[in-house]
Order: structure tokens, then C-alpha cells, then sequence
């Protein structure tokens, strides 16, 4: 007996050591399959729920993480390894303060473990408590002080604060201490872009995928563009990151189309039909496409691709590149038409569409988001109508803001749930205003009229300095010139609609 169980304790051993060294290998996949096994056959075994709930965390599942993490710290609450990869799943599901306790009870029984301060210190920053923050890496950076991901950490809170300056310096010091250290290369690489700084920052740039959240594509037969011409030849553009990026990085397909025998471009599939009738000499696709390409009765063999994020490395390095188009995007006539006879019944005056909360608290949303009660000054300005393009569940605030102050705003879930429906939505209208959010982008490339309220340390999508953004010409900006204050931005762009409205002229 006591043989069988050395023989079983052998082989959950070896596949516990297999799984790991998947993970190490970034076969993720694979790791997920031999933990999982290894808990069909063995039950509740601590080390694989261990294990696996590292790798779904990384992978973005992170309440089966939390499950599986959550059960591991139940059986062994001092262990500092558990409680430090609960809280990073809280952390990321934006429970902070829960984080923020299972971090701190790690440092009760190790207070020496650097990389839980780290943790604590990003969790402080994401509930913006910066200066607790940086004392928080200040103490990890003392206890590992030749830690390259420490000096990264430090790098975002500064930058988060607006201190660019420290933070280059502080990335290049993790550069020195690991040249191939992908977070601080693509923190760099959003400091030299939001300054105009486009050939170095793109440069940068492409070490995006080498970071942990980004998804990991199939292995594909041909080559990465480079910059090769592509007469005669067939790139598949590759999807990635969100609504916004993915509608912003559009804006150089033009130019793509016109070097290509043919493309092939991957989208969200909420930009499919938008994308179908923009680019119509593209194949559109919403699930990602291998080689060759089967499109109806047709082979398509492709000869190069890129991912959509990597086109303006090539085609976008200097601001005398990025074109004064009057949008690149195209939405449905007969929508445009049903949405300017529903806005008319609003009344007379100029229909404007506002959004007014943009990220997630994994996102700086805090930073991104204005209340819909301090909006009063523009929504109380005469001779317009209001409408939402705000995503999400707000018919409550809207009922508030009619009830309590007697300023209505339209608002039609069927115009967000649809984005046909809001790209011609926002054909109709007259005017956007929003903070930094997927609608920006949309108005945006659709070469509408839209004026957006940017906080003092921006997406870098939005530049540090100046009222243009070279991506779309018919975006204007209204910067916050006090972080954390509104008051001065929204009177700004509450009397620049009054002017407007006076002087009877389109946007």
C-alpha cells in the first residue's frame, strides 16, 4: 500500500511538473489540460488548484480563478503565495479593497516579500492612492532593488501621475537591468506617443505581444510585412484590442488597400457590417482566419500579415503621415435617415450626443468618466436636444437627471446594443460631445463633429498638448488643465456650444 501511494504521489509529481513547465513555455493551453487532469483524477489537490489558478488568471478567467485560489487560501491562510495570486484576481476584477486586505495579510506573515508590495502598490494606484503607491515600490524596490519589474511598476504610478519625465527614466533603468523586458517597452512606448513622438514610440510599440494579456495568435505559414511591396500580393490583417483601437488602427487600411492585390481583415464582430461597407474591396472576418483563406467559391492564399496595432509602425511614423481625411468609415444610408426622422421628433434645435463615462477599473475609468450631474452647464444650454451614446446601464441616471433637474436626454438602448445603428446614429446628429471613449473613435473615422473632454494625463491615443488629434481632423479637444477638476473644462465647452448655437454655422 504504502508503494501505490509513492507511485501515485510520483505521478501527480510528474504531471504537476509538466504542467508547470507548459506554463513556463507559454503553452497555456496544455498547462490548463494536465492541471485539470490532475484534479479529475486526484480531487481537491492544493498544489494543482494552485497552479491552475494561476494560469486561468493570467489567461483573463479570473473568477475560476478566484474559486480554485479562494479554496487553496481557505487550507493554508499563511501561505504568501496564495494570498498574494487571490488578491491579483480581485485585483484584476476590480474588487480592491479585498485585494487590498489578502495583500496586506501576506505581509503580516512575510513582510520582506517584495513582490506582494508590488501588487499592493499597483492595487493603491488603481484606487488612486498614488503616494501610498509609490511608498508601497519604494519598499519593494529596497528589498529587490536589481528587480527590473519593480522600476516598471514605479514607472506606471509616476506616469499615471503625470511625471513622464521619472518615468522614462525609471523604464530605462529596468531596460539596462533586462533589455527584453516587454512591460517596460510598451510603457515607453506610450510615453513617446502621447508626446507626437510616433517613430520612436511605434518602436516600442511592437513589444505589446509579448505581454502577458495579450492573446496569443495561431501559427501562420507566411511571413510578418515588414514593409515589402505588395503588388500582386494578398496580407491578412490580425484583430486585436478593442472597439476604439480596432476603428482608430482602421484608419490605415486605406492606404493598405490601395499597395495589396487583397486583404483580408479581421474584426469585433460588432464592426463587421461597418467594416464590409467601409472597405468593400476587403474580406471581412470576425473569427480569426488562418491560411489559406475560403471565401465562398474562392481560394484566397496569403502571402503576408500584420496585426492591426502593428500598421501604423509602418505607415503612421510622422505626424506628416497621418492623412486629413473626412472619415474613412461608412455607415447605412437608410439608418442615417429613420435616426434624423426620430431625432426631429425631439423638437426643434441641434441634436447633440453625449457620452460621459469611458474605461473599466482595470482602465482608469475614474480618470475617463465625468458625471452626468456635472454635465448640467452644457445640457442646460438652449436650442439643443440631448441624446445617450453612453454603452452600459444608465437609464437610471438619465431618469435622475430628468426627474430631479428637469433636463431630459434621449436615450434608446436599441441605438447602443447595435453598432450599425450607433455609427448611424451618430450620422444624424449634429454634434458629439464625450469624454475619451469608443464613441470618439467612431465619430471620429465616420468624419464626424466631436468634441471630447481630456483629463490631465490622457490616453496617449489623445497627445498631451494641443486641441488636434492627428488620427481624426474632425475631433476636438478640451483639456483638464488640474487633474481631478472638470469644473473649468466643462464651463469651456458649455460656452463654446452657446457660441456655436448663436452663430447658426454647422460644426
Amino acid at each position: 500500500m504504502a508503494l501505490r501511494r509513492s507511485s501515485t504521489r510520483t505521478r501527480v509529481g510528474l504531471q504537476l511538473l509538466r504542467a508547470r513547465e507548459r506554463y513556463e513555455a507559454g503553452d497555456l493551453s496544455a498547462s490548463i489540460a494536465l492541471y485539470e487532469d490532475v484534479l479529475r483524477q486526484y480531487g481537491e489537490h492544493t498544489e494543482a488548484q494552485f497552479g491552475l489558478g494561476i494560469v486561468l488568471g493570467r489567461v483573463g478567467r479570473y473568477k475560476a480563478a478566484e474559486v480554485l485560489l479562494d479554496k487553496v487560501v481557505v487550507k493554508q491562510g499563511d501561505c504568501v503565495d496564495a494570498l498574494n495570486a487571490l488578491g491579483n484576481v480581485l485585483r484584476m476584477q476590480g474588487q480592491l479593497p479585498a485585494a487590498e486586505g489578502l495583500y496586506r495579510r501576506a505581509l503580516v506573515v512575510n513582510e520582506n516579500a517584495a513582490p506582494v508590495w508590488t501588487n499592493l502598490a499597483l492595487c493603491l494606484n488603481d484606487a488612486e492612492r498614488s503616494r501610498d503607491a509609490i511608498s508601497a515600490l519604494r519598499r519593494a524596490r529596497d528589498l529587490a532593488p536589481k528587480d527590473a519589474d519593480v522600476l516598471v511598476n514605479m514607472a506606471v504610478v509616476w506616469n499615471d501621475v503625470g511625471d513622464a519625465e521619472q518615468a522614462q527614466m525609471l523604464l530605462l533603468r529596468a531596460l539596462d537591468l533586462d533589455a527584453n523586458l516587454a512591460e517596460a517597452h510598451l510603457e515607453l512606448a506610450q510615453i513617446f506617443l502621447r508626446r507626437g513622438e510616433y517613430a520612436k514610440g511605434w518602436d516600442h510599440y511592437k513589444w505589446r505581444r509579448r505581454v502577458e494579456k495579450w492573446q496569443v495568435l495561431p501559427k501562420y505559414s507566411c511571413p510578418v510585412w515588414r514593409g515589402e511591396d505588395l503588388a500582386g500580393k494578398n496580407i491578412l490583417v490580425t484583430a486585436e484590442q478593442g472597439l476604439g483601437d480596432q476603428i482608430m488602427f482602421a484608419g490605415c487600411l486605406p492606404d493598405l488597400l490601395k499597395k495589396a492585390l487583397h486583404c483580408v481583415i479581421e474584426s469585433h464582430v460588432r464592426l463587421v457590417e461597418l467594416f464590409k461597407r467601409s472597405f468593400p474591396g476587403a474580406t471581412i472576418s470576425s473569427t480569426r482566419v488562418v491560411n489559406p483563406v475560403f471565401e465562398e467559391n474562392t481560394v484566397i492564399a496569403v502571402d503576408y500579415r500584420i496585426a492591426i496595432g502593428s500598421l501604423p509602425s509602418l505607415l503612421r511614423r510622422h505626424e506628416f503621415e497621418f492623412p486629413r481625411h473626412r472619415g474613412y468609415l461608412r455607415s447605412d444610408s437608410a439608418r442615417i435617415e429613420r435616426w434624423r426622422a426620430r431625432l426631429a421628433q425631439l423638437g426643434t434645435g441641434r441634436k447633440v450626443g453625449i457620452s460621459w463615462r469611458g474605461g473599466t477599473s482595470r482602465t482608469r475609468r475614474s480618470k475617463r468618466s465625468i458625471d452626468l450631474v456635472h454635465w448640467l452647464p452644457i445640457l442646460r444650454c438652449k436650442g439643443c436636444q440631448f441624446v445617450s451614446l453612453q454603452y452600459g446601464e444608465v437609464e437610471t441616471e438619465v431618469a435622475a437627471l430628468a426627474s430631479g433637474y428637469s433636463t431630459p436626454i434621449g436615450h434608446w438602448r436599441e441605438a447602443i446594443d447595435d453598432y450599425e445603428e450607433t455609427a448611424a446614429l451618430v450620422c444624424a446628429l449634429d454634434l458629439v460631445i464625450s469624454v475619451q471613449t469608443a464613441v470618439v473613435h467612431l465619430a471620429g473615422g465616420l468624419g464626424r463633429v466631436a468634441w471630447v473632454m481630456v483629463p490631465a494625463v490622457p490616453e496617449w491615443r489623445y497627445l498631451q498638448d494641443g486641441e488636434n488629434m492627428p488620427w481624426y481632423p474632425s475631433v476636438r479637444l478640451f483639456r483638464q488643465l488640474q487633474a481631478g477638476d472638470w469644473r473649468p473644462v466643462i464651463e469651456r465647452v458649455s460656452g463654446e456650444l452657446e457660441l456655436w448655437l448663436q452663430s447658426g454655422k454647422s460644426c
